[in-house]
């Protein structure tokens, strides 16, 4: 985290007090904990991801919570995926949140092409260098497009919700 060349460890707390917790990497086996991020014990921490979202050269978070199985099954509005963006000096600031029930492990390189709204449209289709270039991707794995929805959608559709 502070590129000084020494290998730190950045941990995930998921019971009681969530944190995110930099061990920075004082050599000779000492470390100094810095808590990065706390988020309320019924949060559901479940996974982290550092990465460089905004290219600034700073790491930022990736975070999910969604872990949902100690005491309540009840969907929770502040479970998903967040990021938050480095600001320096150990500082995060929340720029980013898609309420998702039962979020429990994402990589910052999920391919785009397979984000798609409830209804199977391509609505992200304007992010990609081409108008087509997401339904070309989606119909190499086989996905069938026509009129910028995916046919058959409802079966290939799997909606987490639906097992509740």
């Amino acid at each position: 985290i502070d590129k000084d060349g020494k290998l730190d460890l950045v941990t995930l707390f998921g019971q009681g007090d969530e944190r995110i917790v930099w061990y920075k990497n004082n050599g000779n086996l000492q470390f100094t904990a810095i808590t990065l991020l706390r988020f309320p014990p019924v949060y559901g921490s479940s996974s982290f991801e550092l990465t460089d979202f905004n290219k600034d050269g700073l790491l930022d978070i990736l975070y999910t919570a969604g872990d949902n199985s100690d005491f309540s099954v009840e969907l929770k509005h502040y479970h998903g995926v967040y990021v938050f963006t480095n600001q320096g000096k150990n500082t995060f600031k929340q720029t980013y949140f898609h309420q998702m029930n039962g979020a429990h492990k994402v990589k910052p390189k999920v391919p785009a092409h397979r984000v798609v709204n409830r209804n199977g449209m391509l609505s992200g289709r304007h992010h990609f260098s081409t108008p087509t270039k997401m339904e070309e991707l989606l119909n190499k794995e086989g996905i069938k497009v026509v009129d910028d929805t995916i046919v058959d959608f409802k079966n290939l559709f799997w909606d987490p919700a639906s097992l509740i």
